[in-house]
């Protein structure tokens, strides 16, 4: 009986150990995101005059391809959606951008602290004209990925397709600019 519980707990370790093993156990900023270095865009920007950096953009519609119509279908994010979050696309001078998911409840009184780089999710960025392309370095599943995205700027809006299927249209809203200057991004 005691051979049997011995080899039960043996079991139960090894298979904790599989798991634990398998997941990403790198560097995290000081609020729990990852950071694990990602390859910036060897071209950096020239001309950011189609980039407000001072400013965010505010996830406003989110769309996928309906695999039997071919039609796109669109999902306006506004205050009736359950979805608890709201993301913000934040743009710094030095080809880095920040992903915040704000909780919607805070998004009538954003303050400083909610664009604290540490808070956000890590990636870089590309303008050549009036296209842009970001990639973003997250933890899913357990696991390392680096998600790319493509994406056109139009005027106050971005639109990010993420291979081919769906994407996000993101709106510029002016924030105080208080609230986003002397950020140093920790990636």
């Amino acid at each position: 009986m005691c051979s049997k519980l011995y080899k039960y707990i043996f079991f139960l370790i090894v298979i904790n150990l599989l798991f634990v093993g398998c997941c990403y156990n790198g560097i995290y900023s000081e609020n729990g995101l990852c950071r694990r270095k990602i390859n910036d865009y060897k071209l950096k920007n020239t001309s950011l005059e189609n980039i407000d950096t001072l400013a965010v953009y505010k996830e406003k519609i989110n769309f996928a391809l309906n695999s039997i119509t071919k039609e796109y279908v669109y999902f306006e994010k506004n205050e009736e959606n359950t979805y608890p979050y709201v993301s913000y696309l934040k743009f710094y001078p030095n080809n880095k951008v920040g992903l915040f998911s704000i909780a919607k409840s805070d998004t009538l009184k954003l303050t400083r602290e909610h664009f604290n780089p540490s808070k956000a999710t890590m990636g870089y960025y590309f303008v050549e004209d009036n296209k842009i392309r970001i990639k973003f370095s997250i933890v899913f599943q357990c696991s390392h990925q680096v998600l790319r995205e493509k994406g056109i700027i139009n005027k106050d809006s971005i639109t990010t397709i993420q291979s081919g299927h769906s994407g996000t249209i993101y709106v510029k809203r002016n924030v105080e600019t208080e609230y986003l200057k002397n950020w140093k991004p920790d990636w």
